[in-house]
């Protein structure tokens, strides 16, 4: 007999060893993520589980997202790089999910169901928008000097430039660390045309994440200045670069290059499995480039929107070229201001 429960996991005893019990799970399925969405966006949990004779087959999380003229969302999950659904058996038991996940936001009232990172032969079986992103990863269960080889020549000239021009790696878990990090990240959305998100955001991530020892703030300093930063979360086995930011006026030190192969490097004397670089649209050539030199496995994602009321799927647009050019012109007290607005609206 089969059935689908609605759950809240901040109410479910064991969700996180659940989850770790799929080999696909994330740092995105766990409850220390949701604590930080629900914390400062106030998203409402759907979170489907699929069962067949009282075992689990399969787990969608979805977080319902209202736009800003009060319209709800079902989206899996928001201001997430990828969120698979964790399915126990095969895709056929996938596909029985996500009709039913359909049947119910029809019901519900969503406008339309956002999954990301869905397999590639189920998305195309739906009348829908279906955009590709890029992921990498990095295997972290090898030898330190294995890893190393597989970086890039001019990657690995980088890291000894920082190294022999002093740049200095620190590790933080408390708010003082955060904030300096925010610093860099308000300057570094700015020059990208885009709002940051609101400081309250980056307080949850403190108290829901590295106060549980889910995740550090690598800071990279040079002469007493803090130059650049990277915020890592990890969860099981699996460690993921979430953000990074720099100073962009001592870029020609490398410091980026020396966060992240500091924190391979300490990962990887942990014992981690893996780090995940996040998600990369394939029109963003500077990032491609440098998540390219790490010797990375590089996957394609498919991100797959169906409009609940039978129409065709519009593709989520979060943000333009133009857009982008004026928020540039913004100063950056008022790019807070503007994110910390429009964000619980987005997802």
């Amino acid at each position: 007999m089969e059935c689908v429960e609605v759950i809240n996991p901040l109410q479910y005893t064991g969700w996180n060893d659940l989850v770790r019990s799929h080999p696909d799970y994330t740092f995105f399925h766990s409850t220390y993520w949701l604590e930080v969405l629900n914390h400062s966006y106030h998203y409402k949990p759907f979170f489907f589980i699929f069962k067949k004779n009282d075992m689990i087959r399969g787990i969608v999380p979805v977080l319902e997202v209202r736009n800003i003229v009060g319209k709800k969302n079902g989206i899996s999950l928001p201001f997430s790089d990828y969120c698979p659904p964790l399915v126990f058996s095969d895709t056929s038991d996938l596909e029985k999910m996500i009709y039913h996940i359909l049947s119910y936001a029809k019901k519900t009232g969503w406008q339309y169901i956002e999954l990301r990172d869905v397999i590639k032969e189920v998305a195309l079986q739906y009348e829908g928008h279906r955009q590709i992103y890029y992921h990498h990863i990095v295997d972290l269960d090898d030898s330190f000097a294995n890893i190393v080889s597989r970086y890039k020549s001019c990657n690995r000239r980088n890291i000894v430039k920082a190294e022999k021009c002093g740049v200095k790696i620190d590790y933080h878990t408390n708010l003082n660390g955060l904030k300096a990090y925010y610093r860099l990240h308000c300057k570094t959305r700015k020059k990208h045309g885009v709002p940051p998100q609101p400081f309250s955001f980056f307080r949850n991530i403190w108290k829901h994440v590295l106060k549980n020892g889910k995740g550090v703030v690598a800071l990279a300093s040079h002469e007493e200045n803090i130059i650049a930063g990277a915020v890592f979360f990890h969860f099981g086995k699996k460690v993921l670069y979430k953000y990074g930011a720099s100073d962009t006026k001592f870029n020609h030190l490398r410091p980026n290059n020396c966060i992240m192969c500091d924190a391979i490097k300490k990962y990887h004397e942990k014992g981690y499995a893996s780090m995940s670089f996040g998600r990369t649209s394939p029109d963003n050539r500077g990032l491609l480039s440098f998540k390219g030199q790490w010797g990375a496995e590089i996957m394609e994602m498919n991100y797959l929107t169906v409009d609940v009321r039978k129409k065709a799927g519009e593709p989520i647009h979060y943000g333009s070229k133009r857009l982008a050019r004026y928020m540039k012109l913004i100063p950056v007290s008022l790019l807070r201001v503007i994110g910390r607005f429009m964000y619980r609206y987005m997802g």
